[in-house]
């Protein structure tokens, strides 16, 4: 079973009287295992396109699947659910919650699964903490930390409930060169680790380049 499938996937917004189609008929399969590279210029599709697969926007026409489940016709309540217990998300401005410490904002996606105890929460917290060398910084608020640092955070917040799918959506875009290429190799690292499907949409070549498979997005369609 892939872990995505999209048929003839289409995707507008309102602006103004009008419609302004972004997807303009997007078929995709993702299998399991993979590293996916996207790419294409702003304003070809990229961010649509990741939200989508995220499950974080609604198709307008065509058909979705994710790891079997046919997401165009689910509800809303279905869609939570899955994104809970099936999809990490890092994003470009790491999105941590303020105030929360470090250890707090990891085993957020734990509590909302509500499935262990405490103590096999902080097991695990722990553990991934080790694998992106922040174990010195638990009990840190994400406002003493550096970029870098929150992104590995937001990356070990992503993987600790062992998601079948991490969306990362500009991971580095925030970041100076040298931090950037640290976060890449991290995260092209664990992806390898975990053996985790990761689509990432970026402009950075480290992660371009590593793809397993590379896509470009150009006006709304795939390019070969």
């Amino acid at each position: 079973m892939g872990i995505v499938r999209m048929e003839n996937v289409k995707k507008s917004y309102k602006i103004g009287d009008g419609f302004h189609q972004v997807l303009k008929g997007i078929s995709l399969k993702i299998a399991p295992g993979n590293f996916i590279g996207l790419y294409g210029r702003s304003g070809c599709g990229k961010s649509t396109l990741m939200q989508l697969i995220g499950c974080l926007d609604e198709v307008d026409g065509g058909e979705y699947y994710l790891l079997g489940n046919p997401i165009h016709t689910m509800t809303a309540a279905e869609k939570t659910r899955l994104r809970r217990e099936k999809i990490g998300y890092v994003f470009q401005s790491f999105n941590l919650i303020s105030t929360m410490t470090v250890r707090e904002n990891i085993e957020f996606p734990l509590l909302m699964l509500n499935k262990e105890d405490g103590k096999a929460r902080l097991e695990k917290v722990r553990s991934i903490l080790k694998e992106v060398e922040l174990e010195a910084f638990e009990n840190h608020f994400p406002d003493r930390l550096s970029g870098g640092q929150r992104q590995r955070v937001a990356i070990a917040r992503a993987l600790v409930k062992k998601p079948e799918l991490i969306i990362a959506d500009e991971p580095t875009a925030n970041l100076d060169e040298q931090t950037s290429e640290i976060i890449a190799r991290l995260l092209l690292e664990l992806q390898e680790k975990h053996k985790v499907t990761v689509v990432c949409s970026s402009h950075d070549p480290m992660f371009i380049e590593n793809a397993t498979h590379k896509i470009s997005i150009h006006d709304g369609l795939l390019v070969e």
